[in-house]
């Protein structure tokens, strides 16, 4: 079976230009198994004016590598489905809750005392659920009037759920966004759906990175990125490399503004397997062994408990203005 979403037929010809580019040929060495295996699943078909996007046997998408809930974004029936992996993985907790969850994400909100609230109108996904959690999360933090103008700046785009958020809510400048070339096929999709005025350059339209609004590159393009002072990662970071962590956060402190603030909420710990291994050794991807800095201002650090919602493993957030190296 397949998905159909309807898009301008100029949206679909770029599309098609990208995915026929060098650009979505690009292998990194450097990703862990998680990705590498899922990449290598069956993509999207674009032709005429619409996508078809397959469908498994169990009607969830096939990109489970990044977000299960994707089609849910396109349709108005909420895509939560329980299955019995799911309650061995996570418990009955989310069988007791699932019919409140904007409900039970507002008395959360309220219970950190947050004195800025937005909530969604229905309940889509989980995804959809969690993107307003980590917008609350930012706004919060006291630190974003500081700012001025919003400059975003998003390590793992993922299907844009949250990058749409910060688009209509914030007084935003400009957007880039990082992925995978497999990735940004299905976040240009959603957010050329959601927004089809808005200018928005993909990889290989390297004239057009400049007039766009948004910007998507690939991580092996991030030298060309300038000019940000709002940075995320969410549920990425815990699934790349160290080293990958490592040369990202090195890169936001080297080019951020000196007022700035990144937010990240990962697992405390999961275990990944580097694609380029040699011993196949799965290897901790700890949370507190990013690369923080003792000169990093804190707004902002917490266990981030909502997710016991939807999983049994732990979960950090944390927002800091990171320390400039110069």
């Amino acid at each position: 079976m397949s998905f159909k979403i309807k898009l301008s037929k100029s949206i679909i010809e770029r599309l098609n230009n990208f995915i026929k580019s060098n650009y979505y040929r690009v292998d990194d060495v450097h990703i862990t198994e998680h990705w590498d295996n899922w990449t290598k699943k069956k993509q999207i078909i674009a032709k005429d004016n619409y996508v078809l996007i397959e469908k498994t046997n169990d009607k969830t998408t096939l990109q489970q590598g990044f977000d299960t809930d994707y089609l849910s974004n396109f349709t108005e029936t909420p895509s939560y489905k329980t299955s019995i992996k799911q309650i061995l993985a996570n418990g009955l907790s989310q069988l007791r809750k699932k019919n409140q969850p904007i409900q039970s994400l507002e008395s959360y909100l309220k219970r950190n005392m947050y004195k800025s609230i937005i909530l969604p109108n229905k309940f889509q996904s989980r995804s959809h659920l969690l993107s307003y959690l980590h917008f609350n999360n930012i706004i919060n933090t006291g630190r974003l009037k500081e700012l001025g103008d919003i400059k975003y700046l998003e390590i793992g785009s993922g299907s844009g759920l949250l990058t749409s958020l910060i688009i209509e809510k914030l007084n935003v400048k400009k957007v880039h966004l990082i992925d995978l070339p497999h990735v940004i096929v299905y976040s240009f999709i959603y957010l050329s759906y959601k927004f089809p005025n808005l200018k928005i350059s993909l990889p290989n339209e390297i004239n057009l990175k400049d007039s766009s609004f948004v910007s998507f590159y690939l991580p092996g393009e991030i030298e060309n990125i300038k000019n940000f002072n709002l940075m995320v990662n969410t549920e990425s970071f815990a699934e790349m490399s160290m080293p990958n962590i490592v040369s990202y956060m090195n890169f936001l402190r080297e080019n951020s503004e000196t007022k700035n603030l990144f937010y990240c909420c990962n697992r405390v710990e999961k275990f990944m397997r580097n694609k380029s291994q040699i011993n196949g050794d799965l290897l901790p991807i700890r949370f507190t062994e990013y690369p923080w800095m003792q000169q990093d201002e804190v707004f902002h650090y917490k266990i981030e408990e909502f997710y016991s919602r939807f999983t049994k493993m732990p979960f950090f957030s944390k927002a800091v203005n990171l320390h400039k190296i110069i």
